[in-house]
């Protein structure tokens, strides 16, 4: 399904791009493709139109499909698909991705929060997934997320079932963090590192809202 004017943005880096084809999608003829192909490249679909979120927190569903395996030589890759953004100065940035380990075959789901600029002292905090709960490719996958600014609460869901270990409340790694009021969210594909060939990605039937939105609706 073709994203909906005036709800979403594109923000891309150079060696990237989204277009809207119809060689795959989860429902429908169609899905948004995106092609990223240089390290520490962005291709996102932005919204800020749904926020403030009337109860402070957000629901979110996406389907996506990674196209390739990676190299084998390919070194550690961080990837990103949601990113919930709060706060100016710094940005706070809350986020669910991946990681990729072509060497040890582990391409797992990953919890992430960043801040730009960083604070002094502050580096990135994150959670893995389950290293044997690989994500697959070539294969449409249902992800949902929960972010509760109240509770300062992130919740991830794998094809309905949630992941426990991306379950975080106020801490990882023994660092506290609050969540302030989100202002903007993206979907779409994210790298951090170089990369040995282009990463293609779709995304299709994305939804967000107050309650929780199942892989069914």
């Amino acid at each position: 399904t073709a994203p909906t004017p005036g709800i979403w943005q594109v923000q891309l880096g150079d060696g990237s791009e989204i277009v809207v084809d119809d060689e795959t999608a989860a429902h429908g003829r169609q899905a948004a493709r995106i092609t990223v192909s240089q390290d520490r490249k962005w291709a996102y679909l932005q919204t800020e139109s749904v926020f403030p979120m009337a109860e402070r927190r957000m629901w979110g569903r996406m389907y996506f499909n990674i196209r390739d395996e990676r190299p084998a030589d390919e070194a550690l890759v961080h990837w990103n698909l949601i990113e919930a953004m709060s706060g100016s100065d710094p940005i706070r940035m809350y986020r669910y991705g991946g990681i990729s380990v072509p060497e040890l075959g582990r391409n797992h789901f990953n919890w992430n929060h960043e801040m730009r600029p960083r604070p002094d002292g502050f580096n990135e905090l994150s959670k893995d997934d389950d290293f044997s709960a690989r994500v697959p490719a070539g294969e449409w996958i249902c992800v949902e997320w929960m972010f509760d600014e109240d509770t300062d609460d992130s919740r991830f869901f794998w094809n309905g079932a949630e992941r426990e270990a991306l379950h975080v409340t106020g801490s990882a790694g023994g660092v506290s963090f609050d969540m302030e009021p989100f202002r903007a969210l993206n979907v779409g594909f994210t790298i951090y590192q170089p990369i040995k060939a282009d990463y293609v990605v779709w995304i299709d039937d994305v939804a967000v809202g107050l309650e929780r939105i199942g892989c069914q609706n």
